[in-house]
């Protein structure tokens, strides 16, 4: 991928909305472990740090723990990051392969049925093959 694609990809999309799978392929929903934010902001860092266990210990379930995923993807990564196709990668074709351990991670110490799992599998390896074919 150019440069200049690149930077226009970047510049005309907002992080949720590139997460998404591409144009077309998935209408927009709301997922199950990102609730609305409907709440006012919190008044106070006790208030703050509160809201942001609740959103861990409800993540915990769908994603299994934080200490199991880190393990399992590092050694995801231990094994991609030896192999000489790793230097052939594009930064985009790169990132997407890691995202896509890290929801195998997540599948493998969380809840296997969570379909948000597959479809973020789903929506890196299309993202990569988008660009493969428009390129």
């Amino acid at each position: 991928m150019d440069e200049a694609r690149y930077r226009e990809d970047i510049a005309s999309s907002s992080l949720p909305e590139y997460a998404d799978p591409p144009h077309g392929h998935a209408p927009r929903r709301q997922r199950k472990d990102n609730p609305p934010m409907d709440n006012p902001a919190p008044q106070t860092i006790a208030e703050a740090i509160g809201r942001v266990e609740e959103i861990l210990k409800q993540r915990n379930k769908p994603h299994g723990s934080f200490d199991d995923n880190a393990r399992i993807t590092c050694r995801f990564q231990a094994v991609i990051y030896a192999e000489e196709g790793w230097k052939r990668l594009t930064d985009v074709q790169a990132l997407a392969l890691q995202m896509i351990l890290h929801k195998v991670a997540r599948v493998l110490s969380g809840d296997p049925n969570f379909p948000d799992h597959w479809d973020d599998i789903a929506g890196y390896a299309t993202l990569v093959s988008n660009r493969l074919h428009h390129d």
